[in-house]
């Protein structure tokens, strides 16, 4: 392989560097880094001293073919973490970007690196179409990834279906021409795409790099969102941005929405692409990208959910009753869709659900009395966790090494337990030990200092504790709450406009053996009503407004519920 040069003029150190490591060291991060590669140290002296401004020969694939794209795209798979991968090098207009992204799909995975390189021939299709290219070629080195496209074999598999009917979707738009290449023969950026492949599973986001850059670029993050509200949530941020602000079209263009808007009469353009896993990406294009930056962050910021990384799982021991309520519920849930398989070796059945904004949940029930979760900790995931926190058979140590699990994280269960007690201690151990160990992962990672994108998932258990709180008050009265009518939840409340606030009907206070329980049924709804984080929904309490980006804000959610359940409860043994 030729030897390179990476001259870097603007960084953190300047110079001549031999590889790339070095090279990226020195100007990932660093604002207005310049830099460039070359064949040569002759042409990266000449650059660094300004006598004369050199390309690199190699650089611009693109221009040495006939294609207005050109990629290199390769394949791993992780054995450890049972995941694969893509990596891909793509030219296009002088510039050079590089693209890594890991998945752990289990629909794919049996297809281990090639289903990776699929992945990345996808990318650069994507690539091509976002960019409205006429012309791609793709540098391969599994011959499927042309065959299956062109129909000289027949595909087959979930992954290889999709792959050709995306094929088939953008080569009216796109003329797709495929090289094979020998793999590890050499070919440099086919051996650049297999390291960016590799590198892909020490990374938590997808990357996008240019090169060429003058600085680095931020990580592609992936939100759930329902796709007959995006235009709303397009419009919703951009009025909220700009006061000219004028939402034009979304259209679909293969696997890629284009949406068209204006800012001032800039005419602006921001991608939105759909991925198997459920979330959607943005990418700025066209003209006035610096519009549809800020537009997409502030997407990001109006988004209920954002993808948290790779998915998780997590094994119970659970009786099959269980097991089934378990899958009842989460079907029961509002705007959710179920698919269930059979599988007979080993033998389990697989119930896949998918809410309406592409967050992703399954459930594998085996024979043996074993359930395993699935997903990702979303919506789905913190909806499913409350509900196993009232299974007899599931305790806090169950709980505490679930969230582990998806989280990532290490707490001790008995951290948790000192901590609830000594938060609570006229509580804990007093009312229903289902409520402390739906409370226990809003303990556990509050004690966490780690940055993550979403707090959410620190409020959530909270409210849901509350909420359960809320019909154990009830329940001490002995007043039912279900699903009839006239048994809900709301049912046991009327408005009143005057101050803003919900207060006992007369015939449910008549109901009351102990008057103290007027006070507390009124604050602890009071409290889930006015929250800005809550939604009623017929008898059932959803927490699914917006994210919680700021951990201090999540904590203050979690020590108000925590101070409320302990303070009313008090009060009303006194």
């Amino acid at each position: 392989m030729a030897k390179k040069y990476y001259a870097v003029k603007q960084g953190k150190r300047t110079g001549i560097f031999t590889t790339w490591d070095e090279c990226k060291q020195n100007v990932h991060g660093y604002p207005g880094a310049e830099y460039k590669s070359f064949t040569s140290k002759a042409q990266a002296e000449t650059y660094l001293t300004g006598t004369q401004e050199t390309g690199d020969p190699e650089k611009d694939r693109a221009a040495e073919s006939e294609a207005e794209v050109v990629a290199y795209v390769d394949g791993s798979f992780n054995e450890v973490s049972n995941e694969f991968s893509y990596g891909a090098v793509i030219f296009y207009q002088g510039e050079q970007t590089h693209f890594a992204e890991k998945f752990s799909d289990p629909d794919l995975v049996s297809m281990r690196n090639v289903a990776g390189e699929i992945k990345g021939s996808e990318r650069a299709m994507a690539f091509a179409v976002e960019r409205e290219a006429k012309s791609l070629t793709i540098h391969h080195d599994y011959e499927g990834i042309a065959k299956w496209c062109t129909g000289e074999w027949q595909a087959k598999k979930t992954g290889t279906i999709a792959y050709k009917q995306y094929f088939d979707k953008i080569k009216n738009d796109v003329n797709v021409k495929f090289v094979k290449v020998k793999s590890h023969s050499g070919d440099e950026f086919n051996d650049l795409a297999d390291k960016l492949a590799k590198e892909a599973f020490v990374q938590t986001e997808s990357v996008e790099n240019s090169v060429d850059s003058v600085s680095e670029k931020p990580k592609n993050i992936g939100i759930y969102v329902d796709p007959t509200d995006l235009i709303e949530l397009i419009k919703t941020a951009g009025t909220q941005e700009w006061d000219d602000f004028h939402f034009i079209s979304l259209e679909e263009k293969g696997n890629v929405n284009k949406c068209d808007f204006t800012v001032n009469d800039k005419p602006c353009s921001l991608n939105f692409h759909s991925k198997n896993n459920g979330t959607t990406t943005m990418s700025p294009t066209g003209k006035n990208t610096e519009f549809s930056s800020v537009l997409k962050e502030r997407i990001i910021e109006l988004s209920d959910y954002k993808d948290t990384g790779v998915s998780k799982s997590h094994t119970f021991r659970i009786t099959q009753e269980w097991s089934y309520k378990l899958v009842d519920f989460l079907e029961g849930l509002e705007d959710i869709s179920k698919d269930c398989i059979h599988h007979e070796n080993p033998k389990y059945e697989q119930c896949k659900f998918l809410s309406t904004k592409g967050d992703r949940l399954n459930i594998n029930i085996y024979e043996t009395g074993k359930v395993v979760l699935q997903g990702k900790p979303a919506y789905l995931y913190t909806e499913a966790m409350s509900f196993l926190s009232y299974c007899p058979e599931i305790s806090m140590t169950d709980v505490v090494e679930a969230n582990n699990s998806f989280h990532e994280v290490d707490v001790k269960v008995e951290d948790t337990r000192t901590e609830l007690q000594r938060l609570m201690p006229n509580t804990y151990g007093k009312i229903d030990d289902t409520l402390f160990k739906i409370l226990s992962p809003a303990i556990a990672l509050k004690k966490i200092g780690r940055e993550v994108e979403d707090y959410s998932c620190y409020a959530f258990p909270a409210l849901r504790a509350l909420e359960g709180y809320l019909m154990h008050t009830f329940s001490i009265e002995n007043i039912v709450i279900g699903h009839k009518y006239g048994e809900q939840c709301g049912s046991h409340f009327k408005y009143v406009k005057r101050n803003d606030s919900h207060v006992l009907k007369k015939d449910t206070v008549d109901r009351l053996s102990n008057h103290k329980s007027k006070a507390v049924l009124e604050e602890v709804y009071n409290y889930l009503k006015k929250n800005r984080h809550t939604l009623f929904h017929s008898e059932q309490i959803l927490f699914t407004t917006r994210i919680l980006e700021d951990k201090l804000e999540a904590d203050q959610i979690v020590n108000e519920v925590i101070d409320l359940i302990e303070r009313t409860y008090t009060y009303l043994i006194a």
